[in-house]
Order: structure tokens, then C-alpha cells, then sequence
């Protein structure tokens, strides 16, 4: 069963345990913060008058080494959704009471704070709060009890019965994933409760304008392994809301009776409408390991059929390479019509490092990103091969094409969604006749076998500026 300490959903934290048993507080203090200090102003003091940025007071470090940014001042508090708000020093309280003594079973995992970069968990730091609710510093956060549909990939497969002995299997899909979550809303007042419960519901309301949105969780506890906690994380995407919160008991857990109830057991369910989970992505920076220069030939025009003359010709479809004068032509051009010259053709080979790094599935998906950086449009067609690939043997696969992509636009070709887009002007946008295959048919991502060695080839011509990265993901069984 995946880990049921952490839950995030398209970037926000939906579920911690470990924030939640800080909040309900510890046997003993781990900090003298408030206790010693708590009539203090534990406000930064400005590098210089008028100026925002504060000295790092002595509790905070940076956030990385070599990073001259530090961890958040004692007594920050949530003024909304990346805002904070410094004053007093926090007071020793972690929620209105304290019920450390309620929790008997704890599987939280107490390194989660230090993986996550979260420097505190308090009350005023939580993802929920904000000073202009004040009910919503009587939350205490969500605790998975247990989730359900994340382990494994959905299939199915229709057999058909034969008149004879046996039947026919028809193909094999992978169908959507059912996620159910059974977790428990922690407060210390009916207000806080009601508060946390909306607060859930709307993060997961979130699913149902979008169709892209992401769940991360980690696949197993990470304590008392060697595994390396980042090589757990998994997400999967897709996930829309199919079952809102459902309020399935409530307790009253706090110190005064007849004030209803401050614990909601409760249930919801999403469903994952792209049913593979996938590994963290492993970005690589594409460094071309040969790049072949060939000189000036006659390649196929876009709207020209190719004549029996032009079988062994170059296939290139560019609309904006200008022809060249040339006085000596050492290839006489074809009968086509439509055949054009074109400066020169660069063929560039990248051989995917698919051994440097631990393989668990069979099956990886390759996210490509190219920019333009020449200043004028950009126009070049790829595929992936296997390395040594005799002609006609798996050397063309999955290929791609782009025409006419503009100066200093990022086209990202996305495996795990199946989509495109293009960064331009600071805009996320949806590229028109730019991504296509030669043959017309419609583009669809890489997936390989990283037990086998792959390159990557695209063809340009000379003039073309391009960068590309790649990024790859496994997919889980």
C-alpha cells in the first residue's frame, strides 16, 4: 500500500501526518520558542531603513548551501497563499489543546519535514491557514487512515469463447484507476473542523475545471529502508474529483461537551483518467554525440508525390529555407516539380543514456523540449532509433515533426499526457499546424525499453539554432 503520510494535489499539500501529530503536540517541547521568548517582537531587523529584506535572525539557515535565502523568521504567519505576515514570537501552544495522548497508533515518517524543505510545522505555517480566517488556526490538518487504487495498473482483457477448445484475447488496455481515501479532519473547535472540511473539499474541487491535474504521494513508507526517499515519489495525472468529502462519523475530541464535534471520519474519491503511475522524471540536457553535415541535395517539397526518381531522396518538409544560387550542381534535380533545394542537411544523433540510472519497468516515456533560438522560425523532423539499426530495422520510431516553430519559442512534445504546447511570450500556448509526423499521421510520444540502447536523431538544416532537453519517466507495473 502506497504511504498514507503525504498526499499533494497539483502542487498543494492535501495530507500530512507529520503535520498533524506536530500539531496536536509533542510529549515533550523540542523548541523553547514562546516558552523563553514569547513577549519578544520577532520581527527581522531591515538590512537598511525603507528596505524589505531583513538579517537572518538566529534561528533561521538557508535554505540550501550557498543559497542566500533562509528559512522562514520565528513568528510568521500565513496572511494568504505564498504571503506571510511577522510580528510577535509564537506562543507555546501548537493548537488550542493539547491531545498527544489520543494518538495511538503513529506511522508518521519524521523525516518527511526535511524532504519536503518545510522548516516548522506550526499551526500559522500550515498550507490552510490565514490570518484574516481566525477559525482557521483551529484546524489541525487531514490524516490518511487508509487509500486504496495506488498500487498497481488497471487492465483489462475480453476473452472470447471459441466453438473449439479455448478462446481468442482481444487487445489489452489499461482502464482508469479508482482512488478512495478514508482519512480522519482533526480541530480543536466545530468552527476549525467545519473550516478544514471546506478547505478539503475545495482543493479537490480544483479536478473538475481542469483535466491535467497531478496527485503525488510516495510509493512506501520510507523509514527503516535504504532506499533514497526521492526514488519513491510517484504521481500520478489526470485526477479528477468523482466523489466529494463525505462525512462518514464524527467525534467530539475536545474539552467541552455538547459543542458537537471536532473529528470527522470521512471518505472521498478521485479517479486517475491516465492509469499509469510514474517514477520521478530524469531530466537530461541533450548533448549531440555526432552531427553529420551533408551537402547541398534536392529534398521532397511538402505538396509534391513522390515520384519513383525520388525514392532514395532525403524527406524534408521546410517551407522557409530560401533557395540558393548555385552555379554547380553535381546532382542533376529530379522530375518532380515540387523537389527544392535547400542549403544543406544536419543530421544530429544523441545516444540516450538509458543504462546510467536504476530500471524497474520495462516501459519509459520520453518528454522532449525544444527552443528556437535562431531568428526565424524553426523547422526540422526527428525520431528515435535503436543504436546500430540496420535500415529498415526499428530505425525510424516515433517520429515527429515541426514546422515553423518562432524565434525564441519552447515546444514541448509531453510523453506522460499525450499533449503539446508551446512557451511563447510568457504564454502557455497551442501550437497550429506546427507538430505533425512526415507521413501525416498524428504525433504520439516515445515510449522505450531502457533495458536496450536508444538515440535520438533530428534532422535540420545548416542554419537552424535549437536547443533540446529530454526527460524521462518510468512508468510503474
Amino acid at each position: 500500500m502506497a504511504f498514507r503520510g503525504y498526499f499533494a494535489l497539483n502542487g498543494t499539500e492535501i495530507a500530512n501526518s507529520s503535520r498533524v501529530v506536530a500539531h496536536v503536540g509533542a510529549d515533550t517541547p523540542t523548541s523553547d520558542i514562546g516558552l523563553l521568548r514569547a513577549n519578544e517582537n520577532c520581527s527581522p531587523t531591515p538590512i537598511a531603513p525603507g528596505r524589505l529584506l531583513g538579517q537572518p535572525t538566529d534561528t533561521q539557515v538557508a535554505i540550501a548551501p550557498g543559497r542566500l535565502l533562509g528559512t522562514i523568521p520565528d513568528g510568521t504567519r500565513l496572511y494568504g497563499p505564498g504571503l506571510g505576515v511577522i510580528g510577535d514570537c509564537w506562543t507555546p501552544d501548537n493548537l488550542c489543546f493539547g491531545c498527544r495522548e489520543m494518538i495511538g497508533y503513529d506511522d508518521s515518517w519524521e523525516g518527511l519535514a526535511a524532504f519536503l524543505s518545510d522548516p516548522l510545522y506550526r499551526p500559522e505555517l500550515a498550507p490552510w491557514y490565514t490570518t484574516r480566517v481566525p477559525e482557521s488556526a483551529e484546524f489541525g490538518g487531514v490524516w490518511v487512515m487508509d487509500v486504496k487504487g495506488l498500487d498497481t495498473t488497471p487492465g483489462e482483457r475480453q476473452v472470447t469463447e471459441m466453438a473449439g477448445d479455448g478462446g481468442a484475447a482481444g487487445p489489452y488496455r489499461d482502464t482508469s484507476r479508482k482512488v478512495t481515501f478514508d482519512a480522519v479532519l482533526i480541530a480543536c473547535s466545530n468552527a476549525g473542523l467545519t473550516y478544514g472540511l471546506q478547505w478539503l473539499n475545495c482543493q479537490l474541487r480544483e479536478t473538475t475545471t481542469r483535466s491535467d491535474s497531478t496527485l503525488r504521494f510516495m510509493a512506501a513508507h520510507p523509514s527503516g529502508s535504504a532506499a533514497d526517499p526521492a526514488s519513491l515519489v510517484r504521481e500520478v495525472h489526470g485526477v479528477v474529483l468523482t466523489q466529494e468529502v463525505q462525512i462518514q462519523d464524527a467525534i467530539n475530541a475536545g474539552h467541552g461537551e455538547n459543542r458537537q464535534a471536532t473529528m470527522y471520519r470521512v471518505t472521498w474519491e478521485l479517479t486517475v483518467t491516465r492509469p499509469h503511475a510514474y517514477h520521478p522524471p530524469i531530466d537530461l540536457d541533450v548533448a549531440w554525440d555526432t552531427i553529420a553535415v551533408e551537402p547541398i541535395k534536392w529534398v521532397h517539397a511538402a505538396d509534391c508525390t513522390v515520384p519513383e526518381s525520388c525514392v532514395d531522396m532525403p524527406v524534408l518538409y521546410s517551407t522557409e529555407c530560401v533557395p540558393e544560387r548555385i552555379d554547380v550542381v553535381t546532382s542533376p534535380p529530379p522530375s518532380c516539380g515540387g523537389c527544392l533545394p535547400v542549403c544543406a542537411v544536419v543530421t544530429h544523433v544523441y545516444e540516450v543514456p538509458t543504462f546510467d540510472y536504476p530500471l524497474r519497468c520495462a516501459q519509459t516515456v520520453a518528454t522532449l523540449r525544444i527552443k528556437n533560438n535562431a531568428v526565424r522560425g524553426l523547422t526540422l523532423r526527428g525520431y528515435w532509433r535503436r543504436c546500430n539499426a540496420l535500415a529498415g530495422c526499428d530505425d525510424e520510431r516515433f517520429p515527429f515533426q515541426v514546422a515553423g516553430l518562432p524565434p525564441t519559442a519552447e515546444l514541448v512534445l509531453d510523453g506522460i499526457s499525450k499533449t503539446y504546447w508551446a512557451n511563447y511570450g510568457g504564454r502557455k500556448r497551442r501550437p497550429w499546424g506546427i507538430v505533425g509526423t512526415p507521413n501525416g499521421s498524428p504525433w504520439r510520444p516515445a515510449i522505450i525499453d531502457r533495458a536496450l540502447c536508444w538515440e535520438l536523431v533530428i534532422v535540420a538544416d545548416n542554419d537552424a539554432d535549437f536547443d533540446v532537453s529530454l526527460s524521462l519517466a518510468d512508468r510503474e507495473a
